[in-house]
């Protein structure tokens, strides 16, 4: 099972090389987007196929379907998004910052910490659909596990998907310019984008309990890991830091619940 995530990781972070050299061609962080959502593609199909395993084994399909599925969706929506970005350069403001108190060593800098950094993660993250993909000994047939798993990954995905559409189209009207979106989805939860995610990799986790080995237990980590991120590092805290200031938006993060939709308090 070591051996396919092994290759897995190297091709990560071959893919984020590459994308890490377009950007610098192109002056932009920007393509750590794409490469951020590719890569867990590439590792589940490389892991996959590298597996001691009958190759058409159905929960292999199905984990690896729905790694598809978001991939694709979040490099799409990632690319495509106008807002949050740098009006001369079209980087994200992010980055923008980072290039900025950068300097000289913005490159090398960017390469370990915007790029490279994402390798480790992405193995971390996916480790519910490498676990299925790595496992040589996947015969059984479909469980209740598999059932419930499927079910939240979908109650996840339509969460994420809806919010970020939601919140894409209004960001597109010039009237809600400085304005703070506060309905839809967004109406219950701060940021149910998060939600969504951290959603999606704890129903592939639980689709990973098809046995309970270390292995399948270790996997864990996974939603583990991306609501860490989410939560306390490079979600909440920075979307929520630039709105310090804004009293709409202090008033709205009083009476709203920050990641798990709720309904609102009283005003």
């Amino acid at each position: 099972m070591i051996i396919p995530i092994l290759w897995s990781t190297l091709a990560v972070f071959g893919l984020f090389i590459i994308f890490y050299f377009i950007g610098f061609m192109q002056k932009s962080f920007n393509t750590v987007d794409i490469a951020y959502g590719t890569s867990f593609i590439l590792a589940s199909i490389v892991v996959w196929i590298l597996s001691e395993s009958a190759f058409l084994i159905e929960r292999k399909i199905l984990v690896t379907g729905l790694v598809i599925l978001w991939g694709i969706r979040i490099a799409v929506f990632l690319t495509i998004r106008k807002f949050g970005k740098d009006e001369d350069t079209g980087e994200d403001r992010r980055f923008k910052k980072l290039r900025d108190e950068w300097g000289k060593s913005l490159w090398w800098r960017g390469l370990l910490t915007v790029y490279v950094s994402q390798v480790i993660l992405v193995i971390l993250i996916g480790l519910p659909v490498l676990v299925v993909n790595a496992n040589p000994l996947l015969e059984r047939g479909w469980l209740v596990t598999d059932y419930i798993g499927i079910g939240i990954w979908v109650l996840g995905f339509i969460f994420e998907f809806t919010a970020d559409l939601q919140m894409l189209i209004f960001k597109k009207k010039p009237e809600n310019k400085g304005k703070i979106m506060i309905k839809g989805l967004w109406k219950y939860s701060r940021h149910p984008n998060y939600f969504g995610e951290i959603t999606m990799w704890f129903g592939l986790f639980v689709i990973a309990l098809y046995e309970f080995r270390a292995w399948n237990i270790l996997s864990i980590i996974g939603p583990i890991v991306i609501a860490l991120i989410l939560v306390f590092v490079s979600g909440l805290p920075l979307a929520e830091r630039r709105y310090k200031n804004n009293k709409e938006y202090q008033d709205y993060k009083q009476r709203t619940s920050a990641i798990i939709p709720w309904k609102p308090k009283k005003e």
